[in-house]
């Protein structure tokens, strides 16, 4: 039989996690069209997505943060694999990073961004491991204006350098970031996949989150994540 097999789109290894995150963001931004600088540290989770910042001035943003995050990660059994069993733990990691992000500004209120971030983590619970991640990505975006709240959104690619316990590996990156600042609070989505191709074999993982912060306070994150292996 020489017809082409459908293609198995099924999820192999699903992931749910519900978390608690506490941190500090300290950011650096540069308005190259007016020559403003400004400077400031909030609390802010080490994995939420910026800040919408609703400008539309040439600018270059420098950022450095850091926290603790903490909560419950539930694993859904592998359906290949009839040895493979659900699993739920209670999860906690800390987390370095850095970042580099320039928005050149195209037909308002449109631009081109190019982005680099540096980060490093380390799972504590329930299994100890050492990450380390360079991600390098450009794309175009919107800010503005939704009434009187600040928003912004971009869709870009790149590539990703990974360092996990011992092992690396360098992948393709698709990543979409959103979100709007109501002043008491601010809303952020992120949706991010992952991949790479290598001898016949194809590994994608995708993840979305949302992330809420409360008066500059309180950092509620929810997200959800799978892996894929397929033979091509």
């Amino acid at each position: 039989d020489s017809r082409t097999k459908d293609i198995e789109l099924g999820m192999t290894n699903a992931k749910h996690e519900i978390k608690l995150n506490i941190g500090y963001q300290c950011k650096l931004l540069i308005d190259l069209g007016t020559g403003k600088v400004k400077a400031k540290c909030v609390p802010k989770s080490p994995s939420d997505p910026p800040a919408p910042s609703g400008g539309s001035n040439a600018s270059i943003e420098i950022k450095f943060k850091g926290g603790i995050g903490m909560g419950v990660v539930h694993k859904e059994a592998d359906p290949d694999d009839p040895t493979s069993v659900a699993k739920t733990n209670f999860a906690l990691a800390t987390k370095l990073g850095a970042g580099l992000k320039a928005k050149i500004p195209l037909v308002s209120p449109a631009y081109v961004l190019l982005g680099l971030d540096v980060g490093v983590g380390w799972k504590i619970l329930p299994e100890s491991k050492v990450k380390f991640e360079v991600r390098a990505y450009a794309g175009v975006g919107v800010a503005g204006k939704i009434g009187p709240f600040k928003a912004d959104a971009f869709l870009a690619g790149g590539i990703v350098y990974k360092w996990d316990d011992g092992k690396s590996a360098l992948l393709w990156l698709v990543l979409l970031e959103a979100g709007i600042d109501l002043k008491v609070a601010s809303v952020s989505i992120s949706a991010e996949l992952q991949g790479y191709i290598l001898g016949g074999t194809g590994v994608a993982s995708g993840r979305v989150a949302i992330n809420v912060s409360i008066f500059l306070v309180i950092n509620i994150s929810a997200s959800y994540d799978c892996t894929k292996t397929k033979k091509i």
